[in-house]
């Protein structure tokens, strides 16, 4: 059938380490410079990506809102990006509202993330602790979602958190992060399984590459994100990319290939929403 009419790119870093501090950079010195606008389409190669959401990328705390205000900027002169997710401080419970509250002042926002699985976090319950919960509930107010950066062992905490924040859309990045198989990949399976029975919680497909063995393929990935889209239905998966950070697995283009070729399956109604109807609705746009 081609490719869709209309691509929503959900999860987009643009990043400037001469003017932000992002920890989590030492680990990863491959990802270590600045990307933004002109180098993301340079990167996706003439995909017809019409708007791209952009997410913050762990910068220091207490740059949280100068990030968000730089990466909405970027809309002035790159019409395509349509949305900022922006990181907050949820850990501080109905504090938080100070920050939340000067966010909204900026246009673009539609969400927050606060990564909460290790290293960036060390208490493994750090997101269902009562504050972070109050601060989620917060997030009602503005309309706004939260992107859950999170690995396989956080699930049984991401129902929770879906549990007890239901008016609050929680959008599960890069499928959980999935083991690609053996014991730990069965549990991811069942767990992810679990988190969607919560109508509250989607799932960006996307951020795979970076895990994957350098000769992967679209046959590589299909049993994956097979899986993800049969427990949440076509109505609750989102594509996205993570670019830069994915770079070293063959970045934007391979990854776009492989969803089309993994999606040629489905019928057009449903390509439509997996690569823009879904964003679309649950970032607002």
């Amino acid at each position: 059938m081609g490719a869709p009419q209309e691509i929503i790119e959900t999860h987009v870093h643009f990043m400037a380490p001469g003017r932000f501090h992002y920890p989590w950079l030492a680990r990863r010195p491959d990802v270590d410079g600045p990307f933004t606008d002109a180098d993301y389409r340079i990167h996706i190669e003439g995909a017809n990506v019409t708007k791209v959401v952009l997410v913050e990328a762990a910068a220091r705390d207490d740059q949280s809102f100068d990030e968000a205000e730089w990466l909405a900027s970027f809309a002035d002169a790159t019409p395509n990006v349509a949305a900022v997710v922006a990181q907050a401080r949820i850990e501080r419970g109905a504090a938080v509202a100070d920050e939340l509250d000067r966010l909204a002042q900026i246009g673009l926002i539609r969400g927050i993330r606060r990564v909460v699985r290790p290293p960036f976090q060390s208490d493994p319950d750090f997101c269902v602790r009562p504050a972070f919960i109050d601060g989620i509930r917060l997030l009602e107010r503005y309309g706004w979602s939260f992107d859950v950066a999170c690995g396989p062992a956080d699930l049984a905490n991401v129902m929770t958190l879906a549990d007890r924040c239901p008016a609050v859309t929680l959008v599960i990045d890069h499928m959980a992060n999935p083991p690609l198989d053996g014991e730990a990949h069965t549990f991811w399976e069942q767990s992810m399984r679990a988190v969607a029975e919560r109508e509250n919680v989607v799932c960006k497909i996307s951020g795979l590459p970076v895990h994957l063995p350098a000769d992967w393929g679209a046959e590589t990935v299909a049993p994956i994100v097979e899986k993800v889209a049969e427990a949440f239905g076509p109505r609750r998966i989102l594509f996205g990319s993570d670019t830069p950070v994915q770079m070293t697995g063959g970045g934007f283009p391979r990854w776009y290939r492989a969803m089309e070729t993994i999606f040629a399956r489905s019928g057009e109604d449903e390509r439509e929403l997996f690569f823009g109807g879904n964003a679309g609705r649950v970032y607002g746009l």
